[in-house]
């Protein structure tokens, strides 16, 4: 029997656009367990700044802070929420949002309602 996977990942394993990196530098953000993120986000930062990555999607608030503080561009689910529904690519952002806290996002009440807000969905609370 396997184990149960979380929604889209097969999708993600058989995406040709994804490809796998290495580290050249591991040790170079040592220093960031300072700011209590894992070896292994760490290891997102160490990659954005080596790859010259124009954009990173990050959700964590720790790690945020590190990677503006590392001079690289960041944005959350909630940013990519907003810009797919922007660009037309979705016609509303409540149900993805609501979707992704079902699946385990940690999304707080008050940054739901601005995300929501911004897209031109305001309501009232989560369970809306």
């Amino acid at each position: 029997m396997t184990a149960p996977t979380k929604p889209g990942i097969e999708a993600i394993r058989k995406a040709k656009s994804i490809k796998k990196l290495e580290v050249k530098d591991p040790n170079r953000f040592l220093a960031s367990k300072a700011y209590g993120v894992s070896t292994a986000d760490t290891t997102v930062i160490a990659l954005a700044k080596e790859h010259g990555a124009t954009l990173v999607l990050i959700d964590d608030k720790r790690l945020r802070r590190l990677a503006k503080e590392t001079g690289l561009p960041v944005v959350g689910s909630g940013g990519i929420l907003l810009k797919a529904k922007e660009e037309g690519l979705i016609t509303e952002v409540k149900s993805a949002l609501d979707l992704l806290t079902k699946h385990g996002a940690r999304i707080g009440e008050p940054l739901y309602r601005r995300i929501l807000t911004l897209a031109g969905e305001e309501t009232e609370n989560k369970s809306d």
